[in-house]
């Protein structure tokens, strides 16, 4: 199973999934960034180091070009 994007919705499913299934997570950036305390970190700098965290061991960093639903491209 692929999980595509690594950010609330993606964490949480791969979570969630894994216990289950073979789970492969895929996301573009390579790292997890709580973006909500982006505005914190405006007001106390040292915050930051709080808001980027490592993505689960063996996601997959790259950007997905194309979904093709059951594994077959559609003819051209």
């Amino acid at each position: 199973m692929v999980v595509v994007g690594g950010g609330f919705a993606g964490r949480r499913a791969h979570q969630l999934l894994s216990p289950h299934f073979d789970v492969q997570l895929v996301d573009a950036k390579g790292y997890y960034e709580y973006t909500p305390a982006n505005l914190r970190c405006m007001v106390q700098p040292e915050h930051s180091a709080f808001t980027v965290a490592e993505l689960p061991r063996g996601t997959v960093v790259d950007a997905v070009a194309d979904v093709v639903p059951g594994g077959t491209r559609p003819p051209a």
